[in-house]
């Protein structure tokens, strides 16, 4: 009789995951998705019916704005920063890669550079340096949120 009790609030507290993570798909929330920081291009998502309805899309804002405004209204909804198309990010991960060789790695930084020619800022200057080191650390997705 105790393991069937234990059984059953296992299910029960599954289902109720379940059913939170199945409302929180119909929530509101923002996409943040950083294309280029040293360019301050950012691209902002705004889900008002959650993920089964199409976005709002504020394209090109600046970063530091979007940043401020992000801190003000996670308290109403939940935000999602999403990297993987941050130009900064990419070259950084792929730099830094174990899997490429140094060959590799060196083509890779060749091509990202024509492309962002200020990218060698990341490795020469100071400022740029450090920001590169937090940049570099920053997770692929991460969410901020509403309390």
């Amino acid at each position: 009789m105790y393991k069937s009790v234990l059984t059953r609030l296992t299910e029960l507290e599954e289902r109720a995951e379940h059913i939170l993570s199945e409302r929180k798909k119909h929530e509101p929330f923002y996409e943040v998705v950083p294309w280029c920081l040293m360019r301050d291009e950012v691209i902002v998502y705004y889900y008002p019916e959650g993920t089964y309805r199409q976005p709002t899309v504020y394209e090109n804002m600046p970063f530091a704005p979007v940043v401020e405004w992000a801190k003000n209204n996670c308290k109403e909804h939940d935000i999602e920063f999403t990297m993987d198309s941050c130009a900064e990010w990419l070259y950084l991960r792929s730099l830094s890669n174990p899997h490429y060789s140094e060959e590799q790695r060196a083509r890779t930084a060749k091509k990202w550079l024509a492309d962002y020619p200020e990218f060698a800022l990341l490795s020469t200057d100071p400022q740029e340096i450090e920001f590169a080191q937090i940049i570099s650390k920053f997770p692929q997705q991460f969410h901020y949120y509403a309390e």
